[in-house]
């Protein structure tokens, strides 16, 4: 029931639903449960979508994963604009988990295709923009190198003063595939909020690093 769901806002999910709903991913967390792990992402990514952050954040085991910082971090993303002291540990968490992902010798094979898949079922615009911020700091602070010269053309980003601005285990990043999840990502993104003018500069700056003139002079225009 709940997964058929698109609310907005927690506040206006049937109160005994939401219980029930709270109550089953608590469950899931118990050494014993039966739950299956796809099941309980997609319940989480419906109460990301309808806002119900306070809840997701205390739950501490979701911060085990790499995609689960994304779930912890989440309420700290929304309230960036207005806290963003507090929020400084919630962003580096944030920013570690995705280095992890696109690390070359992540312990898990798959691991970027399941950010990737986590990515394009969140349609809260506030922690979209979270995303599509931090993988193209990430891509910018990988192509300014090592020594923090620039060397290429850096993409605009959202909210870019946020992130940290440096990568612990450079060498390990794989930026081919940053790019590429960001394109993706991007599209999603634009699918939510067509309108949008950071991302849709943002994907203008993306298509001209990719070598795709013509369509980002369509972009720009």
């Amino acid at each position: 029931e709940i997964l058929q769901t698109r609310a907005t806002d927690y506040r206006k999910i049937n109160p005994s639903l939401l219980k029930r709903v709270r109550g089953f991913v608590q469950d899931s967390m118990r050494p014993d449960s039966l739950a299956k792990p796809d099941l309980v992402k997609s319940v989480v990514i419906c109460l990301i979508n309808a806002r119900d952050w306070n809840f997701l954040v205390d739950q501490n085991q979701f911060q085990s994963e790499a995609w689960y910082h994304l779930v912890a971090c989440s309420k700290f993303l929304a309230q960036l604009p207005k806290e963003p002291s507090v929020c400084e540990r919630a962003t580096a968490a944030f920013w570690e988990a995705v280095c992890v992902v696109f690390s070359s010798d992540s312990p898990t094979e798959d691991a970027q295709d399941r950010f990737v898949a986590f990515a394009l079922k969140i349609r809260e615009v506030t922690i979209v923009n979270g995303i599509v911020s931090c993988l193209a700091n990430l891509y910018n602070v990988m192509s300014q190198g090592r020594d923090g010269s620039i060397g290429a053309t850096l993409l605009s980003a959202p909210t870019a003063n946020i992130w940290p601005s440096s990568v612990v285990h450079f060498d390990r990043i794989r930026i081919d595939s940053v790019l590429s999840t960001l394109s993706v990502v991007l599209d999603h993104a634009l699918s939510v909020s067509g309108a949008h003018a950071q991302w849709l500069l943002t994907k203008a700056d993306l298509l001209f690093v990719s070598r795709k003139h013509k369509a980002a002079l369509c972009a720009y225009a």
